[in-house]
């Protein structure tokens, strides 16, 4: 994994502060789409050593997203990225900075082409304290094609009353906190990690002694599951499947107590914690103000498997056949523990009923390369292969025609849209809480898709799907 860090100063135009809800860090989704430039973004307001307000931006560019090109062994890629930093008041802009960094990507390999490797930029920019808005743009050069992604956050000003907060920041640790951590841009945590960074700093009035932050861990319930048949049963709207994730019965894990004095300068609370198991979480820091409210500061994250949202593993490409098999051959499959006795199980899975390797190895490469972009669109509170839309895009492929709306969305699979058999509706559960910040769909199932699931099904154990591309 390559970093480059960038030093960029400038200062905003002054201006007063406006509010906005910065209390919860979420990191951002993959935003994909074929043919363009896929980039992950964070953007966090902080004080740097010297005490000065900045935002620290970074940015996470997939190497094979880019295009190259090829002379003597050597495949280049280069691509402009673009940051623009606007200073909000009221939601107007009264403040800009732009800058534009090269980036060059370039190996021996072909691998490159298909690479999830990342390519990571990390960029400061000073600013004065206030709420902003922070644009990334990534151009890729060769094809011109351009991918945008949007983040906001907040700086405190140093009060004489108040307790400021900054937002949390997030990092990852490869083996040893003494060595470099790597920033999480995503809400995605992959759990090759030994463990987790968080920090957020304090601007305490030097009139107060001391102030207790509370450090909590909790964990939410989620749906976990896999999609069901589409022709199966309608979910019940009490149901943690119909709900996604239950935020109103989260579990603490863990609190912990830290103290920070009043001190003309920013201080710093460091979180050290290992990896935690699959699931969803919650990092809170709260501190009591002196008026009595209770503030918070906290990062979302939900953790998945070691290289997600790729499929890496023997146990990674046997979890999604669940769409192909019947449930007692899913269920025996699941049953072998040891990744050699798994593999040759896959192997045996899909050259049992397509006899040609040759078609094999085409529809394997489909198959998942549907698992992987599934993940990369649908992905929420559980796996996106594993949500209803993954489901019936990895089976169906990308829908013909799509009509949104606040209630749902419509797929189309047909020129004929009265054709009910190829149209999939889904809807978006009403949920209470005004925070849920996930893009949870469910499928409206019925019978008649008992018959279209079956067909398709087939085409994939017969290796006809190829045909329907």
């Amino acid at each position: 994994m390559k970093r480059f860090a960038f030093t960029f100063f400038v200062i905003i135009i002054a201006g007063c502060g406006g509010t906005q809800d910065a209390a919860t860090e979420r990191g951002s989704g993959y935003a994909y789409r074929e043919g363009y430039p896929e980039m992950r973004i964070t953007a966090v307001g902080f004080f740097t050593e010297t005490d000065a307000p900045a935002i620290q931006i970074v940015a996470d560019i997939v190497e094979g997203s880019l295009i190259y090109k090829s002379a003597d062994g050597i495949s280049v890629a280069t691509a402009t990225l673009t940051i623009q930093v606007l200073k909000l008041n009221q939601k107007e802009r009264v403040g800009f900075a732009s800058l534009q960094i090269p980036i060059s990507i370039e190996g021996r390999s072909d691998n490159l082409i298909r690479s999830s490797d990342l390519h990571t930029i990390v960029q400061n920019v000073e600013v004065t304290p206030g709420d902003f808005e922070v644009i990334l743009s990534i151009t890729d050069n060769a094809s011109n094609q351009q991918t945008s992604r949007k983040a906001t956050t907040s700086i405190p000003e140093k009060s004489d009353t108040l307790i400021g907060l900054t937002s949390v920041r997030m990092y990852g640790v490869e083996s040893d906190i003494r060595e470099e951590v790597v920033s999480i841009t995503t809400h995605d945590v992959q759990n090759r990690y030994a463990g987790l960074v968080f920090e957020n700093q304090f601007l305490v009035p030097e009139s107060m002694d001391s102030v207790a932050v509370t450090i909590k861990l909790s964990q939410y319930e989620s749906d976990i599951e896999h999609a069901r048949q589409m022709a199966g049963l309608p979910i019940n709207p009490g149901s943690i499947q119909y709900k996604g994730i239950n935020y109103a019965g989260g579990k603490t894990l863990r609190t912990d107590i830290a103290y920070v004095r009043g001190s003309s300068r920013p201080t710093q609370v460091r979180h050290i914690m290992p990896m935690p198991g699959s699931g969803n979480y919650r990092l809170e820091f709260s501190i009591t103000q002196p008026d009595g409210r209770v503030e918070t500061r906290a990062r979302e994250f939900g953790v998945k498997s070691p290289w997600y949202p790729n499929v890496r593993t023997i146990r990674e490409m046997a979890e999604p056949l669940i769409y192909l098999t019947s449930q007692k051959e899913y269920a025996r499959m699941m049953a072998i523990g040891d990744p050699d006795s798994l593999k040759k199980e896959v192997d045996r899975f899909w050259l049992t009923n397509i006899k040609n390797r040759s078609r094999a190895a085409q529809v394997i490469q489909l198959y998942y390369s549907r698992v992987e972009e599934a993940n990369k669109q649908f992905s929420n509170f559980k796996e996106g292969w594993k949500t209803d839309m993954g489901m019936v895009f990895i089976l169906f492929g990308p829908p013909w025609y799509v009509e949104n709306s606040v209630e749902g969305s419509i797929w189309y699979y047909s020129y004929n849209r009265n054709d009910l058999r190829y149209v999939f509706r889904f809807y978006r559960p009403r949920v209470s809480d005004v925070f849920y910040p996930y893009q949870h769909y469910i499928l409206v199932r019925e019978r008649y898709y008992h018959s279209v699931e079956y067909e398709m099904v087939e085409n994939w154990k017969s290796g006809h799907v190829l045909l329907d591309r």
